[in-house]
């Protein structure tokens, strides 16, 4: 529960015993108020109908940027849909200048994080990880458009 800063977790007694003191270690309690806040929310049983809510409204906004970028027939932005998480993973044709595509994305007020960060060593610099988490579909469509006109300015 991000909001609340209360998670929860199962596990054998050995290792709940360890995150336990590794947990205490990092912050040496929850507050007593948001743990009572999560177990009667808990205890309420909605939440499985929160998680496939959540679960739905995810997928179409990852559908959008998806579908989005690889419809675009000239973008020279391909991507495939992600087995989980938030974020999409996509590869730039070769002919597009991944510093160019950046800065032209910023300036039309879309950004992305660079590929070249998720590798420890000899980067693939025509990749890039974009998030699908914080906005609404209608947005989602606006950043693909914007990111495909970045993408022709990149050649």
């Amino acid at each position: 529960a991000p909001a609340l800063r209360v998670g929860w977790m199962l596990a054998d007694a050995p290792l709940m015993r360890r995150c336990t003191v590794a947990k205490q270690t990092a912050d040496l309690c929850t507050s007593p108020l948001t743990q009572s806040v999560a177990a009667c929310y808990l205890a309420s049983g909605r939440y499985p109908a929160t998680v496939q809510r959540a679960r739905q409204e995810y997928q179409r906004r990852m559908q959008a940027l998806v579908q989005g970028l690889n419809a675009a027939p000239d973008s020279g932005i391909r991507c495939s849909r992600p087995a989980g998480g938030m974020f999409v993973w996509a590869e730039l044709d070769r002919r597009i200048d991944p510093q160019k595509l950046f800065d032209a994305a910023v300036a039309l007020g879309v950004i992305y994080v660079p590929g070249k960060a998720f590798y420890p060593a000899a980067p693939d610099l025509h990749t890039l990880r974009m998030s699908f988490a914080a906005p609404e579909v209608p947005q989602i469509a606006q950043a693909v458009e914007r990111l495909c006109q970045a993408a022709a300015q990149s050649r």
